[in-house]
């Protein structure tokens, strides 16, 4: 998915994976999203899963922490690394 800030402009390309114990993040967004679930708590497509959460509108929570890696060159890198840790839809009023 790609994320924009609304105030700032920034863009980034987050990835939501579909795998045990892993997918808390996928489960937020399709949540913030209004995505459906059914009785056993599954989330339920009525269609395309793209349909239902390309264009919408989150809001998310973002934690700002250093994030230092070496790279392939064995070069260190000193960067800030930007993690949403919650999602939520918004709600609009007339």
């Amino acid at each position: 998915m790609k994320f924009r800030d609304v105030e700032t402009g920034y863009e980034d390309d987050v990835y939501a994976v579909s795998e045990p114990k892993k997918r808390w993040f996928l489960k937020e967004i399709m949540d913030a999203c209004g995505v459906q679930k059914n009785e056993e708590g599954k989330y339920y497509f009525d269609g395309e899963l793209r349909d239902q959460v390309i264009g919408k509108k989150v809001i998310g929570l973002v934690e700002h922490e250093p994030n230092v890696w070496i790279d392939r060159d064995y070069n260190q890198h000193n960067d800030t690394q930007h993690k949403i840790v919650e999602a939520k839809g918004i709600a609009w009023k007339d």
